[in-house]
């Protein structure tokens, strides 16, 4: 987020950043950050997020943003920066809830405030407060403009109701060590949304919520599903012979969505199984020649 993005519900997103090589190794990328000039009550929930999470202080902070049931995890193949929610300094007031944060078996620490860390080794689910992107804990004024670290993001945190691949548990607002509730009950009942009263009718036969963290559950979100060609609804979808798009009628750009599926460039499942002229569940070139021919000979 490059500017003041404020407001916004963003959800069911299937979000995913690749490691990229920095020298011989592979550089844990981001996901999501708030690097603009103060991003503030904006909403992510439901999202399968991989890749870091980070808010800096570039351009300035951000505050006052919610996470809720997410399901939020590093590539497994990133060899540095491996810091899931990286909470810079100034970003205070964030919001965390009911989210399922890390994989088994690669974080290694539960959170780091107020220490140096590793940027090689370390693999952490909570930074929290760091001037900047090194491993290091600054106390000085300088060098200008990031230091000194805020040794106030965290008490400015809730942090409820999280699984951690770490603890392997769900931690609370009022358990020994957290931020506390911040004025809040503490409650262990979580509504399924905060800002939808029911499941949505294009959520399909998926899931909802899609991410429990008592246990924890994550199911699949029909964005997910939309990535791996598939559908929320099990079945495969019908549609007239021919009309690849399913839009109702049979012309050049049903050609055309043939060939975008074989190119890999269209993944919606019901595209390709429309497009699949001869039923063998592989669209090829021959599927594509075959909708040409019953544009020719309707």
């Amino acid at each position: 987020m490059d500017g003041g993005v404020s407001g916004n519900v963003f959800a069911y997103n299937n979000i995913l950043a690749y490691h990229i090589v920095s020298s011989d190794r592979y550089l844990q990328h981001g996901a999501l950050s708030f690097h603009g000039a103060h991003p503030t009550m904006n909403l992510f929930e439901g999202n399968v997020i991989r890749g870091r999470v980070f808010a800096d202080f570039y351009h300035g902070n951000s505050a006052y943003n919610t996470f809720f049931r997410n399901k939020i995890y590093l590539d497994t193949e990133g060899q540095i920066n491996n810091w899931l929610m990286n909470i810079f300094k100034k970003a205070w007031y964030y919001n965390l809830v009911g989210n399922v944060m890390g994989s088994p078996g690669f974080e290694i620490t539960y959170e780091a405030t107020g220490v140096n860390v590793n940027y090689d080794s370390s693999k952490i689910i909570y930074r929290l407060g760091y001037q900047d992107n090194s491993g290091s804990w600054q106390t000085t004024a300088t060098p200008v403009p990031y230091g000194p670290a805020d040794t106030q993001v965290k008490p400015t945190l809730l942090r409820h109701a999280n699984w951690d691949s770490v603890t392997n548990s769900q931690k609370w607002c009022a358990d020994s060590g957290e931020p506390g509730c911040q004025g809040g009950d503490g409650s262990a009942a979580l509504p399924s949304s905060l800002y939808l009263a029911s499941k949505p009718a294009w959520y399909g036969n998926c899931t909802w919520p899609p991410v429990d963290p008592n246990g924890p559950t994550v199911n699949d979100i029909p964005a997910k599903l939309r990535y791996e060609g598939k559908s929320c609804n099990g079945t495969p979808p019908t549609c007239a012979t021919a009309d690849a798009n399913s839009d109702g009628s049979i012309n050049i750009s049903d050609v055309q969505t043939c060939i975008n599926v074989i190119l890999g460039t269209d993944i919606n499942a019901s595209h390709k199984t429309c497009s699949d002229m001869n039923s063998n569940s592989t669209v090829e070139i021959s599927d594509c020649q075959a909708i040409i021919n019953k544009i020719l000979n309707p």
